[in-house]
């Protein structure tokens, strides 16, 4: 928790350099805790956080009342998006592409992304071979 504490207290240091989070392990080992007492930390601070996964988003995009892409600009509005379970999103092409496009319009706006991700979770690839975890890395 200490790591947790030092992100929320050098928090506009992290945001100005756009240092995000990958929080890796397995299941049961605190990861979503611990990104959610960041979540709380810098929103009792009157800091705008979005948590949510993949799974979410991709419903919302698919069967929400709200324009695609005003969901995404939504997004990226927060100055921290943090996906949870990041490795369990659809293996669609649909799912995969959604998944790309978040990540990269969050790296475009320079806005910081934290996830958690498992160790067994696949690399799945886009078509055309852009890599959604791969991109992650470097916007984290």
């Amino acid at each position: 928790m200490e790591k947790a504490h030092s992100y929320v207290e050098l928090w506009e240091q992290m945001k100005a350099e756009n240092h995000g989070l990958v929080l890796w392990g397995n299941v049961g080992s605190g990861k979503s805790y611990f990104a959610g007492c960041i979540a709380n930390a810098l929103m009792e601070r009157e800091i705008p956080v979005c948590m949510t996964n993949f799974a979410t988003i991709l419903n919302n995009l698919f069967y929400g009342s709200e324009n695609r892409n005003e969901y995404i600009v939504r997004l990226c509005s927060y100055p921290l998006l943090i996906l949870d379970d990041f490795g369990m999103e659809r293996g669609t092409e649909y799912g995969l592409e959604q998944v790309y496009n978040v990540i990269d319009s969050r790296y475009i706006s320079k806005k910081t992304v934290n996830c958690n991700d498992e160790p067994h979770a696949g690399a799945a690839k886009e078509p055309g071979g852009r890599s959604p975890r791969t991109h992650l890395w470097q916007a984290a």
